[in-house]
């Protein structure tokens, strides 16, 4: 073998070796999160573990208005090698964590003064303000690592992560704790220690201060068409305040298993990606990725109809008879995704027309439909919320299936197959 020919495979193999590690990773994580979750389903109180997400989804919402593109502008900036962006984009987010803080402070302060507050969730939020300008920090240094193209260093430090998650709820149920701010805590001390430690090992391998304030700039635009997305973190806050933390327990266990799907279709599109970016048009992508997408659909609708039926004992087994609920509701959230998961390939094809609408209607209008669907279908408790979600799902994918085949149309070579 030549040493040109060596030169150009070494890279590849680096990188499949790393998509390998990011893959690996996945499951990992994946299996730890639902580790997670059964120690909070049959080892800490119900009313507690709603609670516990009613703050984590404050908190999300708060984040996205904390420079959320941070994490763009960190990916672009490593991969381009301007370390010097390093420090700019580290303190920005850092004094924007603060004024989220802020926020939190805020939001504590009306659980604990209006007349349908909650004691225990003001003295959560004000836990979380504490932890949150360290703890909200990790989109930075995990953006910032996979822009530098260490993914086995992403893969650990994302397992590391949900590790932490997992060791800080054992520990919570091992010490019987049962106030939600001693927990909270716990999960967000660990996290904001594992982020402490990440950003300084980024700041100890800059190679350069080569700075390119474009990129900064870029990340603040990135930022405000990305807030949108906060929007979704509403689902539990809203069915907190509706109806009670004992609620949001049981949706959360009914999002559980559902959501894993998304990251198993998520892996497929990193397969998918370079067929479809490599392509000029919506039509000629078809064909380079058709045989696949319906190899992907076909399989994960037989998934789909298998998880139906299989899904409520498996919950059952895992989460125990306290969330029977959840495991009905999840089966068709599960069969929703398992059909309509595919057509988000379509919806990246359709990015290569350079249309605005295909940008913000998977982001702003998905967003806002969601919510809409929230608002109006929250009084029926679980129920409704996972009625919404199907509906936003249902029709995103309706979205996509019509506007390719309107752009696929055009060009009859790819219309078929």
């Amino acid at each position: 073998m030549s040493a040109l020919l060596l030169k150009q495979l070494l890279p590849q193999r680096a990188l499949l070796r790393g998509v390998g590690m990011l893959g690996a990773a996945q499951v990992v994580t994946s299996l730890l999160g639902i580790a997670t979750t059964v120690m909070w389903a049959r080892f800490m109180p119900v009313e507690l573990f709603g609670e516990f997400r009613v703050v984590l989804s404050i908190a999300t919402f708060v984040a996205a208005f904390c420079l959320l593109g941070t994490g763009q502008a960190a990916t672009m900036s490593a991969a381009q090698g301007k370390d010097g962006n390093f420090w700019p984009l580290l303190r920005a987010k850092l004094w924007a964590n603060l004024l989220g803080a802020g926020g939190l402070l805020g939001a504590a302060s009306y659980y604990a003064w209006h007349p349908d507050g909650s004691a225990a969730l003001s003295l959560g939020l004000l836990v979380a303000a504490l932890c949150f300008p360290l703890y909200n920090a990790s989109e930075l240094w995990m953006a910032w690592i996979n822009g530098a193209g260490r993914l086995g260093g992403l893969a650990l430090g994302r397992i590391v992560n949900s590790a932490l998650g997992l060791l800080a709820v054992v520990l919570a149920a091992v010490l019987r704790l049962d106030l939600l701010w001693q927990v909270l805590a716990l999960v967000l001390v660990a996290q904001a220690v594992q982020n402490m430690a990440m950003l300084w090992s980024v700041w100890r391998r800059r190679r350069n201060s080569d700075e390119d304030q474009s990129i900064r700039a870029y990340g603040q635009h990135a930022t405000i068409a990305m807030a949108f997305g906060s929007l979704l973190s509403l689902d539990m806050v809203l069915l907190n305040h509706v109806h009670d933390a004992r609620a949001v327990a049981i949706y959360v266990l009914a999002l559980q298993l559902p959501e894993q799907l998304k990251a198993l279709y998520g892996v497929f599109g990193q397969a998918l990606a370079p067929r479809i970016q490599a392509a000029a048009t919506p039509a000629a992508a078809w064909l380079a990725m058709r045989r696949s997408f319906w190899a992907i659909a076909g399989g994960m609708a037989l998934l789909g109809v298998i998880g139906y039926f299989l899904l409520p004992p498996v919950m059952l087994l895992l989460f125990s008879e306290r969330y029977a609920e959840a495991a009905s509701h999840a089966r068709w959230l599960w069969l929703t995704l398992a059909f309509t998961g595919a057509t988000s390939y379509l919806g990246s094809a359709l990015l290569l027309t350079k249309k605005p609408i295909f940008v913000y209607m998977p982001y702003v209008g998905f967003a806002l439909v969601t919510l809409a669907l929230y608002a109006l279908l929250v009084p029926l408790g679980v129920q409704g919320m996972i009625l919404a979600r199907i509906g936003a799902i249902a029709a995103l994918a309706v979205f996509y299936v019509v506007g390719f085949m309107l752009y696929v149309s055009a060009a009859p070579e790819a219309a078929h197959g």
